[in-house]
């Protein structure tokens, strides 16, 4: 699947980036995420597969791994420039390649970060944080495992996306340093994978099997449910609650909202160019069994132009979304519950924000 790659970078060399550009569906539930600013990302911290291996600390910084195993972290909340906080090596069989880490992912308390290592060894490394240093390289412990994406359960538990004997989701134990398959995706493609209240989320990423639909597809699984079955459970079987993009990654922000990046370029939806907000009422309808997420749901965010291939994260410590492309990350502002005027939807009248933080 490194053609994505490639095709990615002739689409981004092509395209002048307007910064605050913002395109939305013209009947989205969401008002409009305002654009704030943007910084440079790390260099040398682009991923494989994620437009950019980066993820933002409790404090509200980025960090990043470039593909010679140095850890880059940024030198201020915003901040346009990123300092050496150590290097990991040589756990990789040698360097990443010029891609980089497939993932990185900080544990829920900010102690442990999870580097995918989506090459020949298939590896899913952690390293202690608290360990290390711009003067010394940090060794780590592995569990194997295919690896795309990544998301943390708990500060133990990591679910991963990736592609072994064929595309799936792994359940990984950081203590034990074992991984089990919990779901197959069958003949999608690995795509984001989030974590939410008692749920992982899973993207399809690539998939021609119905005329290019299920690309972009998101299920969710119930943990306990997946815990409880004791063999990886078919992707059909999840609940389908939206559809955007390739659904890489898939993230949440703190209101709810279902952040998705990617972009279909070969399954023949044409579905690329923007990032993706999708109403949380409307995932919170899928899960009770309304069907998947409308388009007039979502909110798309196109801020380097329409042809770019956006990566999607949430900076909890600024409360923003970050969307990142041409190796720039563009803030947006969330706008607060209540804010906004009233917007129709299938003819009700609803308040834009009625929302609760979770």
């Amino acid at each position: 699947m490194k053609f994505r790659s490639v095709v990615r970078a002739a689409l981004v060399a092509a395209v002048v980036p307007v910064f605050g550009v913002l395109s939305c569906d013209a009947h989205a539930a969401l008002p409009p995420y305002q654009p704030v600013g943007s910084y440079a990302l790390p260099t040398g911290a682009q991923g494989d597969f994620n437009p950019v291996a980066v993820d933002v600390l409790p404090d509200g910084r980025l960090i990043g791994v470039a593909s010679d195993g140095r850890v880059l972290v940024q030198d201020a909340v915003n901040a346009g420039s990123y300092t050496l906080a150590g290097s990991v090596g040589p756990i990789f069989d040698g360097p990443f390649g010029s891609f980089g880490a497939s993932f990185v992912a900080v544990s829920p308390g900010g102690s442990r970060l999870a580097i995918g290592d989506n090459g020949a060894a298939n590896r899913v490394h952690f390293v202690d944080l608290a360990a290390l240093s711009p003067m010394s390289t940090t060794a780590t412990t592995f569990a194997a495992a295919p690896n795309f994406d990544g998301a943390w359960a708990d500060d133990s538990t990591l679910y991963i996306s990736g592609f072994g004997s064929g595309p799936g989701v792994w359940r990984v134990d950081s203590n034990a340093l074992g991984a089990t398959q919990v779901v197959d995706i069958g003949a999608g493609g690995s795509g984001g994978v989030a974590v939410r209240a008692g749920r992982v989320f899973i993207g399809d990423g690539f998939n021609t099997s119905d005329g290019g639909a299920p690309t972009g597809n998101v299920r969710a699984f119930d943990l306990a449910a997946l815990a409880a079955a004791g063999a990886p459970v078919d992707f059909l079987t999840g609940t389908l609650v939206a559809d955007a993009l390739s659904a890489s990654p898939v993230r949440f922000d703190a209101l709810g909202n279902l952040l998705a990046g990617g972009g279909d370029f070969f399954a023949g939806s044409n579905d690329f160019g923007y990032a993706a907000v999708i109403d949380a009422d409307a995932i919170a309808a899928a899960l009770l069994g309304g069907g998947p997420a409308p388009d007039s749901a979502e909110l798309r965010l196109s801020p380097a132009g329409s042809f770019a291939f956006y990566g999607i994260a949430f900076n909890d410590f600024t409360e923003e979304v970050l969307v990142f492309a041409d190796n720039t990350a563009y803030r947006y502002a969330v706008p607060a519950p209540g804010a906004g005027a009233a917007i129709a939807v299938g003819g009700v009248f609803v308040a834009a924000r009625r929302r609760r933080r979770e």
